[in-house]
């Protein structure tokens, strides 16, 4: 079987699950943590969205990363509300989700940076970024990880992406954002709902977001429902959120987003 019929039949099975368990897409967290619950064993595989050639929509539900476990969850998720819940449509959303006011025009249209696919994906009325109204404080920092390390990325090297992704930088930090500090989760994750989006913030220079995942509830905590290279695939964390950002010195907080559907 080739990869695109992998990928239908996997599409397939999750609408039918949601059909079969009457699952309501008016209730989105839940909607994204159960769509998510069916990924786990799923395996880990870094630089899907990387392969030779000219930028172009990936599509892969057979095996992931943090960010396109996420942008999968989102699109199946919004494909799940429509009426015609068509793999093609799916594709669409994917294009959509991936992709700067969700036109492919080569590599820099796609969003690298998770703060700026949380704002452009805001905009694009698909996802609501509550950080600030949870309690979250002003993030203070400026992006400039690609540019200052282009030699993590191939395609910075080819026709003007550099150039362009270096005026992307700039308006990132043009913009105000917020973080909840990890010290600060404690007296805060009661106002996280089951399947928000989570971006893990980290201290290390010019980058927004380390890692994301989906907040799960377990006996009043949020965990993590997550793509894990650690262990080399989706899991469900058996470890809390705040423990998992104690555990580094990089981590230094999260960045919260919910999906809207129904709202």
């Amino acid at each position: 079987m080739n990869q695109e019929r992998q990928d239908r039949k996997i599409f397939e099975e999750l609408i039918q699950f949601v059909e079969k368990k009457k699952i309501s897409s008016n209730v989105p967290g839940q909607l994204m943590l159960d769509l998510g619950k069916c990924l786990l064993g799923a395996p880990y595989k870094t630089g899907t969205l990387e392969p030779a050639g000219a930028e172009h929509l990936v599509v892969n539900l057979r095996e992931y990363d943090c960010a396109t476990l996420i942008e999968n969850l989102v699109a199946l998720a919004w494909t799940v509300k429509s009426e015609r819940k068509s793999f093609e449509g799916f594709k669409k959303l994917l294009q959509a989700i991936r992709y700067r006011g969700g036109r492919l025009h080569g590599y820099s249209s796609r969003l690298h940076y998770f703060s700026d696919w949380i704002h452009d994906n805001r905009k694009m009325g698909l996802v609501r970024d509550v950080t600030e109204e949870i309690g979250g404080k002003p993030f203070r920092k400026t992006i400039f990880f690609m540019t200052k390390n282009p030699e993590r990325y191939p395609a910075l090297k080819k026709g003007g992406n550099l150039r362009r992704m270096k005026s992307i930088e700039r308006a990132i930090n043009r913009r105000p954002l917020f973080f909840i500090p990890k010290k600060a989760l404690g007296r805060l994750e009661h106002r996280i709902r089951n399947g928000d989006l989570i971006a893990v913030t980290t201290e290390t220079d010019g980058l927004d977001v380390q890692h994301t995942g989906l907040a799960a509830r377990m006996k009043h905590r949020i965990h993590l429902l997550h793509a894990s290279s650690r262990e080399g695939g989706v899991v469900l964390s058996r470890k809390t959120l705040y423990r998992y950002l104690k555990e580094s010195q990089i981590r230094s907080g999260i960045m919260v987003a919910r999906v809207v559907i129904g709202e």
